[in-house]
């Protein structure tokens, strides 16, 4: 067992390509802190742009929303920010839908077009695409918009 930050660890794998241990990912370490605290968090910035394939640069400093306090982390090369966000923004919503909720803002309403849809659309699964297009009744219209497009997208209509 090994320690990635205080009070999380983790079982280190070996991997046969490189023959060292590979680490925990930062996502890892991030979930296993909200478990441990009870917090919801989602990918905020461009760690939620990059976990959908909207952007392919490997954020150095990674920020997610938090239903808990604002903490920082630093992890291996990565440093970690949690941001505290109303409970509205995170209940009642599945963890694909916070995270496409984030990347959304992220982009801004007036940069959210065809080609954002359809790459949320390739990379969603059936089920992700019902889960968001279902959960964003409650959500900022312009949202719930962009939900129904990428259901469209994701059935093979006509945005």
């Amino acid at each position: 067992i090994a320690r990635a930050i205080r009070g999380v660890y983790y079982a280190p794998e070996r991997s046969a390509l490189m023959g060292t241990e590979v680490p925990a990912s930062a996502d890892e370490v991030v979930r296993a802190v909200a478990r441990a605290n009870k917090w919801i968090v989602a990918p905020s910035g461009d760690a939620a742009l990059n976990a959908l394939g909207l952007d392919t640069q490997v954020p150095a400093k990674l920020v997610y929303v938090s239903s808990g306090p604002y903490k920082r982390y630093e992890y291996g090369p990565y440093d970690i920010e949690l941001r505290h966000r109303a409970n509205r923004d995170l209940l009642d919503c599945s963890q694909i839908t916070c995270t496409i909720v984030q990347a959304l803002k992220a982009l801004g309403r007036e940069n959210v077009g065809d080609e954002e849809i359809g790459t949320l659309a390739r990379n969603l699964t059936e089920e992700q695409a019902g889960a968001f297009l279902e959960e964003s009744a409650g959500l900022t219209s312009w949202v719930a918009d962009a939900a129904k497009k990428i259901w469209e997208a994701k059935h093979g209509q006509d945005c």
